[in-house]
């Protein structure tokens, strides 16, 4: 730690910790170490102001913050905590964080990763706003979930009970400073990383990904130390999952018998029936009721109730009623060729990738390329969500995505045909943009075949164009223009 640059800054320093952590002042934590030797934390019934933190931030105290009986914060901090393995520790951090950048589209700025003092690691959120502590519960216990770990290893902080040590100070049981790291490389950073953190949007964060969490009756996490490997009981009823979408006879045998056939395919259902019945005549009210009779027989029936992990029906209901409302209300319908399993890349659209001379915007562009050739319909039209964008890597805040947006269509390579509304409270929802592609159609004999399947890398295959210039290929290598179709739901 440089004490210099942190007395230097320590104004600064106050106001950006008060910014991000501290919501409530009339008690918080102080780390205490007892005659024995032995290091606890004691709660300070005295109301925390700057000059507390100041000393915090000097090593004279070690503090941390608590929850008010409101239960409010705007932030979020998974405590990565695993005994006398700080090697193990690390790497779940690291596979922490990618899961959270990989699955959830979350940006690899917006997660902030801090040394703990004592071998382990704080992986925080930081939000714009203050929202109840136990809005987050569900996004937590299915992050456990998807990577096999337990609440033991990896905490929820803060909690009713749980309070969290600030970082920027002392550990006193190890003496070791709680400084901010990469968090890629794991290397310390300076306090300047500290002063440029922006929170993220809140409002973004529930409508992307909160609002999709919700606790997992069908699983459980894992209570002791050790992981296992998760294991699920085997639906009665055994059909393939259908990851990448469902065919109209899929859907029509699901209306026919009345409930879902197999589990993880609830959201294709929803979206494709709604689409199917719709195109048959079906007004939104009737297409409603009959899906919304499909996933209540399903969750009623003891044989198929583990198809749904969405065990809230109210919540269910009021999804069913979004995603049926935003089909109708922007004429969705299925792709002319409903989930291409190939797709054929020209080196005239590689060259239109460069072209751009913005590696930000081309890395955008490449994505909705991909993105139209799987699901464009007839007229050459697609949607795509700000969600997918995220978890492609190119846009996780909406309105900084809607600028790269719009500066392609400045340039003539796409065309909003349809622009994002603001999300509405009310009505639950937040449409998707309606694309067309503006680049010149794919053309001539040099291009390739590729499965609709894993990481689409363009550095793995720029070699295999010929009418590419050695130069051309080094620079499209250097873009990072990539597509992930595994995580397109």
């Amino acid at each position: 730690m440089n004490q210099i640059k942190i007395d230097f800054n320590k104004n600064k320093i106050i106001k950006k910790v008060n910014e991000l952590f501290i919501t409530y002042r009339r008690k918080f934590l102080t780390q205490y170490e007892a005659d024995d030797g032995e290091v606890t934390f004691v709660t300070s019934k005295f109301t925390l102001v700057d000059r507390t933190v100041a000393h915090h931030l000097d090593g004279s105290k070690t503090i941390g913050v608590l929850l008010g009986l409101g239960g409010l914060t705007k932030f979020f901090t998974f405590d990565v905590d695993i005994k006398d393995n700080p090697l193990e520790c690390r790497e779940v951090t690291r596979r922490l964080v990618n899961h959270l950048i990989d699955h959830y589209g979350i940006l690899r700025k917006d997660i902030h990763v801090s040394f703990s003092g004592n071998k382990g690691y704080h992986v925080d959120l930081y939000f714009d706003t203050v929202y109840s502590s136990q809005m987050m519960l569900p996004f937590y216990l299915e992050v456990l979930s998807e990577l096999n770990e337990t609440k033991k290893r990896i905490e929820r902080r803060p909690t009713s009970t749980l309070g969290v040590k600030l970082p920027l100070g002392y550990h006193l049981e190890t003496g070791e400073y709680c400084t901010y790291v990469d968090n890629l490389t794991f290397e310390p950073l300076g306090i300047q990383y500290f002063l440029n953190i922006e929170p993220m949007s809140w409002e973004e964060f529930y409508n992307d990904i909160l609002i999709e969490c919700t606790i997992n009756a069908t699983y459980t996490v894992p209570t002791s130390t050790t992981p296992r490997k998760f294991e699920k009981e085997s639906p009665k009823i055994s059909v393939d999952f259908h990851k990448e979408g469902m065919q109209r006879e899929e859907v029509e045998e699901i209306l026919s018998e009345g409930h879902l056939l197999c589990s993880g395919t609830r959201n294709n259902f929803t979206l494709y029936a709604s689409m199917f019945l719709k195109e048959n005549g079906a007004a939104e009210k009737e297409t409603y009721k009959k899906i919304i009779q499909v996933l209540e027989n399903t969750l009623n029936n003891p044989q198929t109730r583990n198809f749904i992990s969405m065990v809230n029906l109210k919540a269910l209901k009021k999804e069913t009623a979004r995603v049926v409302g935003m089909v109708f209300t922007h004429d969705y319908k299925v792709s002319e060729n409903s989930h291409a399993t190939k797709v054929e890349i020209y080196s005239n659209e590689l060259k239109a990738m460069l072209s751009i001379n913005n590696p930000i915007l081309s890395r955008l562009l490449f994505v909705l390329l991909i993105h139209s050739k799987r699901f464009s319909n007839r007229n050459g039209t697609f949607y795509c969500t700000y969600r997918q964008l995220g978890k492609q890597g190119v846009g996780k805040n909406g309105s900084r995505t809607l600028v790269k947006l719009k500066a392609l269509q400045e340039l003539g390579a796409i065309e909003i045909v349809s622009e994002n509304g603001k999300y509405s409270f009310k009505k639950k929802c937040k449409p998707a943009n309606v694309y067309r592609m503006r680049l010149p159609k794919g053309q001539g004999k040099d291009f390739i075949t590729v499965e609709c399947t894993g990481i689409l890398s363009v550095e793995n295959i720029v070699d295999n164009f010929a009418t590419l210039s050695h130069q051309e290929k080094e620079n499209l290598m250097t873009l990072g223009l990539k597509y992930n179709f595994d995580l397109i739901e």
